[in-house]
Parts: C-alpha cells; structure tokens; sequence
C-alpha cells in the first residue's frame, strides 16, 4: 500500500535559518539537476516500501517496527532521502536494486539519521 505523498509548507513563524536552510538548498538543486520532488511518509505497515518515483525524499516513522525501502533502478543524477524519525531504535534497511549504495549492497538508518543518496551510472547510489 503506497501512501499519499504530503506537501512540505513553511509557516511564518518558520525563522530565517529554515528559510536560510531552504534557499541553500534550492539552489543546490539547480546546480546539480535532479531534485527531490516529493515527499512521503511511511510507517511499518507500508514495509517493504518501493521506491517508484525518481527524486524522493522518505520520511519513515519506524516507532511501530522495523521499514524496508527497496531503491528502483537508479537515473544519472537522482537524489533519494531517507530519514528515520523514530526513537524506538528500529532501523530503516535501504537496499540498492543490485547497485551498491555507499559500497555495500544495502544502508541501514538508525533513529534520528537521514541518508541522503545521489546516483551515478559508474559509481552506483553514492
């Protein structure tokens, strides 16, 4: 079951330095290519969750067990994020589609971490 994707809006009372943060980063994403377009938010009950779209940034709740992502088959250039938000110390496993991410065949995202991913036909997810 593939969950809805949500909007990400700043509020007024955001500060400048999410304004600053957001800036950085939307003129990152021009210089580089491919953005992150969407965001979705996934729990235990969405494992194993596939990554259909290029360009995602996934926001796992692993509070309830343990998440799988399973990455497609990478384009030149596509950013991928993960970010584990739990706090219960469940892992998200994120593995690479027969692409190594960072030189092994799969991540693991400890609560609190955020793996951030680009993909390079040579290299793999690095």
């Amino acid at each position: 079951m593939q969950p809805a994707p949500i909007k990400q809006v700043l509020s007024e009372s955001s500060g400048l330095a999410s304004r600053v943060w957001i800036g950085w980063f939307q003129l990152v994403q021009n210089l580089l290519g491919t953005v992150a377009i969407e965001t979705i938010r996934i729990t235990s009950t969405n494992s194993p969750y596939s990554v259909t779209n290029q360009g995602i940034n996934l926001v796992c709740n692993t509070n309830s067990g343990a998440i799988v992502v399973n990455l497609a088959k990478g384009e030149q250039g596509v950013l991928v994020r993960v970010v584990n938000v739990g706090s219960s110390g469940n892992s998200v496993t994120v593995n690479g589609n027969s692409e190594n991410i960072k030189g092994a065949a799969s991540q693991a995202v400890t609560d609190g971490q955020v793996l951030e991913v680009r993909f390079d036909s040579i290299e793999g997810w690095y």
